[in-house]
């Protein structure tokens, strides 16, 4: 079948949570399909990365993700602590319109 490169955001709070469970449903699935593989690359970007570094995304971040297949990107946001125009804007907005 195919070989799939992901890169694994798993954004913030409940974001964290729900893209681990996906990826043990596609772990999962990758066993039952004949020739269906994925390899899953994690970056921490987001709110907590932007308190640390003050930004939410590295400036190379559309770069790297451009060596994958696809972006798997779980809830960003942390509205007591990151403005949400901040959020939205330093990795939704970013990542879809470049």
């Amino acid at each position: 079948m195919a070989h799939h490169r992901i890169a694994v955001i798993p954004g913030d709070g409940i974001g964290i949570e729900v893209v681990a469970e996906g990826l043990k449903a596609l772990r999962a699935l990758e066993g039952t399909v004949a020739g269906l593989t994925f390899e899953f690359s994690e970056f921490p970007w987001g709110c907590g990365y932007f308190l640390e570094h003050g930004e939410m995304m590295p400036r190379d971040a559309l770069e790297t993700l451009g060596a994958f297949d696809s972006i798997y990107l779980g809830g960003v946001g942390w509205p007591e602590r990151v403005p949400e125009e901040i959020a939205v804007r330093g990795v939704v907005l970013a990542i879809r319109f470049g």
